[in-house]
């Protein structure tokens, strides 16, 4: 009897540990419809490896909304953004984690061929020069992105110079746009731009040129909200890309997007902001 009460109090104890078990659940804002996933499935390569280390400590949906509608929710509990900049105004609305979840080279101003010199060997351009030059020039971009300092105030001081796209599936929009010569031109990551055309059979020939005044690197940060759910979301977070695990792992994936030289180049930087990562 006495075994087998205790075999109870036992059992008992190991229901009420399973039961005391609650994962984390978030709901992930991401700007693309399902439809188009393999277009932006680089986005979502950092995301997946922070949810792969977190395994079943982290419960999450995805919900498919617009840019503008993703930086209006996250200041609602329960809801996450992640690969976003911070600016000022950002980190007055939204909780940030501590270290980037992803890094890569800034965005490029991106243009259809015709008979330009190669775009592997194309010099920076000063948009500034660029506009007084070429004074009917469009440039499009995704409406409430940020393109860091220099390019952000160069888009408030010419906004007649850009054209603003919305709504879900903008990257592949502005491909389409410039694709149709309905923009002169776009600003957008080199490599979600290679795959762009990649899954595009007659994409026609385009250039890569860097803008003058952008950083080299560009880090993007899981942010929640500011109410208690998203401080605990982020202080999980924030655990996570402290593990040598999971810094290495992102830091291995961040390697595709630099030519050997600029990998070269960054390695110092990348110690110093993942520095428990192991980086060859």
């Amino acid at each position: 009897m006495l075994r087998f009460l205790v075999g109870c109090s036992l059992l008992l104890a190991l229901l009420g540990n399973a039961q005391a078990f609650t994962p984390l659940s978030i709901t992930l804002l991401v700007e693309f419809s399902p439809e188009q996933a393999k277009a932006y499935q680089l986005q979502m390569q950092h995301w997946n490896i922070l949810q792969q280390a977190a395994g079943p400590n982290l419960d999450v949906t995805i919900e498919h909304v617009s840019l503008q509608r993703s930086l209006e929710l996250v200041q609602q509990s329960g809801y996450c953004v992640f690969n976003k900049m911070k600016t000022p105004e950002r980190e007055a609305q939204m909780t940030f984690a501590q270290l980037p979840l992803s890094i890569s080279p800034s965005q490029r101003l991106i243009q259809l061929r015709h008979n330009d010199p190669d775009p592997a060997k194309a010099s920076s351009i000063n948009l500034v020069a660029e506009f007084a030059a070429r004074p009917n020039m469009r440039i499009g971009i995704a409406a409430g992105s940020s393109f860091g300092p220099a390019i952000d105030a160069i888009i408030q001081r010419y906004p007649k110079q850009f054209y603003a796209v919305s709504g879900e599936n903008v990257h592949v929009k502005l491909w389409q746009m410039l694709q149709l010569g309905r923009v002169d031109a776009l600003i957008d990551y080199q490599v979600r731009v290679a795959l762009l055309a990649a899954q595009t059979p007659s994409s026609k020939p385009y250039t890569v040129t860097p803008i003058a005044g952008q950083n080299m690197l560009v880090k993007g940060y899981v942010a929640c909200n500011k109410q208690a759910h998203g401080t605990q979301s982020i202080q999980y977070v924030n655990r996570l890309l402290a593990t040598a695990e999971l810094q290495s792992a992102l830091v291995q994936s961040f390697k595709q997007y630099f030519p050997d030289p600029e990998w070269q180049q960054i390695r110092q930087d990348l110690q110093q902001i993942y520095p428990a990562a192991s980086i060859d």
